[in-house]
C-alpha cells in the first residue's frame, strides 16, 4: 500500500498471522471469509514465507520507474504469494452459508421450497462442508439475517461519532462521508452503501482518508486491501451489526495508525 512504510506493514502481518488474521477473520466479507479459509491451512513457515513474499514484492513495486499495468507476472515471482493469489481468484465451488453474500442467504429462505438448510445444502448440491460458520461474522445459522440499510447507516453514524467524534456528510442517497479525528490527527471514511434492487449484492463499500508523515491528506482502500481484497461488505446481520459497526471504526484506526509516523 503506498504511503505506508513497509517495515511497518509487514510488522502488521507478521503479527496478524501469529495471532490467527484477527481482524481479517472479523470482516463481514464473503471475500475475506474465502481467504480466511486459505490462510488457516498454512503451518507457520508457510504463514512466514507468504509475510516475506509480500515485502520483497511490495518492494519491486516501489523499485519500479512507472506504475505496473497488469502485475500478474511479478506476483508469480514469488511463491507463496503466487499461492495465495491463485486461491483467491479460484473459480471452484465455494458455496455455503458463510460464503455466499447475505442477501442472497435471505432470498434462499424466502423461497416456499425452504425448509432447512441442510435440505438445501443437499438439494443443491452444496460442496461438502457448505453449513460451517464463521464466528465471528456467522456463529448460528439463524443468525443469518441481513441487517436492513437504514439501521447500518445510523449504526456506522452512531459508532464513528462515538470514535472519532464524527459527523457525516451527505453526498448523495447512497454516499457519505465520515469525518472527525484519531490520535490527534484529521481523519474520515467514505461509506458507499449499496442501491436497492436484486442485483445489488454488497451493503457497503468503504475507504479512509489519513494525513501521512509528509502532512499530505490520501484517500486509501479499506483494511482488506492489505490482503489483496476488496473492502467490499456483503455479510452485515442483524445480529453482527454492532461488533460489524465497532470493527469499521477499528480497521480506520488501524490504517491511520500504519500510516502515521
Amino acid at each position: 500500500m503506498n504511503g505506508i512504510d513497509p517495515d511497518r506493514l509487514a510488522d502488521h502481518r507478521r503479527s496478524e498471522a501469529v495471532a490467527g488474521w484477527p481482524l481479517l477473520r472479523s470482516c463481514p466479507n464473503t471475500l475475506a471469509v474465502k481467504a480466511i479459509r486459505y490462510l488457516d491451512r498454512l503451518t507457520p513457515d508457510q504463514a512466514a514465507r507468504l509475510g516475506d513474499d509480500w515485502t520483497a514484492f511490495e518492494a519491486e513495486l516501489a523499485a519500479a520507474k512507472e506504475p505496473l499495468s497488469d502485475l500478474r507476472p511479478v506476483i508469480e515471482r514469488y511463491p507463496a504469494l503466487a499461492t495465495y493469489n491463485a486461491d483467491r481468484a479460484s473459480l471452484g465451488d465455494r458455496r455455503g452459508v458463510a460464503t455466499l453474500p447475505v442477501k442472497v442467504i435471505a432470498g434462499v429462505r424466502r423461497d416456499p421450497s425452504f425448509e432447512t438448510f441442510e435440505k438445501l445444502a443437499s438439494s443443491l448440491r452444496w460442496p461438502e462442508g457448505a453449513l460451517r460458520l464463521h464466528p465471528p461474522v456467522v456463529s448460528e445459522l439463524d443468525g443469518i439475517v441481513p441487517a436492513p440499510p437504514r439501521r447500518i447507516r445510523k449504526e456506522i453514524a452512531h459508532t464513528l461519532k462515538q470514535r472519532f467524534g464524527a459527523s457525516e456528510e451527505r453526498s448523495s442517497s447512497d454516499m457519505s462521508r465520515f469525518v472527525g479525528s484519531h490520535g490527534g490527527r484529521p481523519v474520515a471514511v467514505d461509506v458507499l452503501f449499496a442501491g436497492g434492487g436484486a442485483m445489488s449484492m454488497h451493503q457497503l463499500g468503504y475507504w479512509v482518508w489519513v494525513r501521512g508523515a509528509d502532512g499530505k491528506t490520501t484517500r486509501v482502500a479499506g483494511y482488506e486491501s492489505i490482503w489483496m481484497l476488496p473492502a467490499q461488505w456483503d455479510y452485515v446481520t442483524e445480529e453482527n451489526l454492532g461488533r460489524s459497526c465497532a470493527l469499521l471504526a477499528d480497521l480506520t484506526e488501524v490504517i491511520d495508525d500504519l500510516y502515521a509516523r
